[in-house]
C-alpha cells in the first residue's frame, strides 16, 4: 500500500502501490552469442552463469538504491534468446518497506523466484 515512484522518482512514474516482485519473459530475435558479447562489453567478462532446464546462459543486474531488475539471458535456439527479468526491492536498503504490511522481504522474493523457475521448462520445437 506504499506509493512507489520507480527509478526516475518523477511524479509521472508513480503508482499508488508498490510491486515488490514482478517476473517478466521476453524473446529477442537475436543470437545468444551476439547478445552475450554485448553484455560482456557493458558488464565485463565475469557474468554469472545460470542454467534453466538445461539451457546455460548468463545473468546481469540493473539497479540502484535497493531496487532493480535481475535478468537471466538464455539461448532458445540459434536465432532467438530469452530474457527473464525479476524486479526487486530490498527493504534493507529502502527502509520504508521494513514494516510495510504484506511486503515480500528481499530474501523471500529471491526464494519465490527460484521456486517458480525450478518449474520452468523449455518446450521442444515442433
Amino acid at each position: 500500500p506504499i506509493k512507489h515512484c520507480g527509478f526516475s522518482g518523477l511524479p509521472g512514474s508513480c503508482t499508488a502501490t508498490t510491486t515488490d516482485l514482478a517476473i517478466s519473459f521476453y524473446t529477442v530475435n537475436r543470437n545468444f552469442n551476439d547478445i552475450f558479447k554485448e553484455l560482456q562489453g557493458v558488464y565485463g567478462s565475469n557474468l554469472p552463469i545460470v542454467t534453466i532446464d538445461g539451457h546455460q546462459g548468463v545473468s546481469f543486474e540493473v539497479g540502484a538504491e535497493g531496487e532493480g531488475t535481475i535478468y537471466l539471458v538464455l539461448p532458445i535456439n540459434n536465432a532467438k534468446t530469452l530474457f527473464i527479468g525479476r524486479s526487486y526491492i530490498n527493504e534493507g536498503v529502502v527502509g520504508l518497506y521494513r514494516q510495510a504490511k504484506d511486503f515480500i522481504k528481499f530474501t523471500d522474493q529471491k526464494a519465490l523466484f527460484n521456486q517458480i523457475m525450478s518449474t520452468f521448462i523449455f518446450r521442444p520445437t515442433i
